[in-house]
C-alpha cells in the first residue's frame, strides 16, 4: 500500500468517525462505493426467529434499499427464506450473491426473492458478516445493476464495512 492510498483510506475513517447519524454515514459511504457499481446498502443485526415485522426493522441500522423493495421485504417475511441470511448465518466470511445459487435451486421461494431483489435494481451484490461484541450474528450488504470489485476492493470493503458498521451502533 502506497503512502497517498493509506492516507486516503485513514482520511475516509476519520470521516466515518465524525459522521453523527445514519445519513451522515451514508454520505460518507457513497463516493467510495459509486466507483465499484454499489448503488444500494444495508447493515443490521440479524433478528431472533419469529420476530415480527417491528422487531426485524428494528435490527436494521442503515438502510439504502429502494424503499419499495424494503417495504415489501419486510411485509412479506422475506428475512425467514432470504437466502443471503441463511448463508450469513452458516458463513463466517464474506459472499457474493451469485455463490447463492445453489441454495436457490434447491428453494423456489429463495429463488424468488432473489428475481424480486433483481426487479428492484439489486441484481448483484456482496454480504459482509459481522459480529457484535454481544455474539449477535449482523451483516453488510452491497448491491447493485453490475458490481466491478477486484479483491483489493474486497479487502477495503471488509474495512469499511466493520468501521461503518461499528459508528452505527
Amino acid at each position: 500500500m502506497s503512502r497517498k492510498q493509506l492516507d486516503t483510506t485513514l482520511d475516509f475513517l476519520k470521516s466515518i468517525d465524525g459522521a453523527s447519524n445514519p445519513l451522515d454515514v451514508c454520505r460518507k459511504l457513497r463516493p467510495l462505493l459509486d466507483r465499484l457499481g454499489i448503488q444500494n446498502f444495508m447493515a443490521g443485526t440479524i433478528p431472533n426467529p419469529g420476530a415480527d415485522q417491528r422487531q426485524q426493522l428494528s435490527n436494521v441500522l442503515i438502510d439504502f434499499w429502494p424503499r419499495e423493495w424494503t417495504k415489501r421485504y419486510f411485509a412479506k417475511n422475506y428475512i425467514a427464506r432470504d437466502p443471503a441470511i441463511r448463508h450469513l448465518m452458516s458463513q463466517p466470511s464474506e459472499f457474493r450473491w451469485e455463490d447463492l445459487k445453489p441454495l436457490c435451486r434447491s428453494d423456489t421461494t429463495a429463488q424468488m426473492i432473489m428475481d424480486e431483489a433483481a426487479d428492484f435494481r439489486l441484481r448483484q451484490g456482496i454480504t459482509i458478516p459481522l459480529l457484535t461484541i454481544e455474539g449477535d450474528i449482523a451483516g453488510f450488504s452491497f448491491a447493485g445493476e453490475k458490481l466491478d470489485i477486484s479483491p483489493e476492493d474486497l479487502g477495503m470493503l471488509r474495512l469499511v464495512a466493520t468501521y461503518a458498521f461499528g459508528r452505527l451502533l
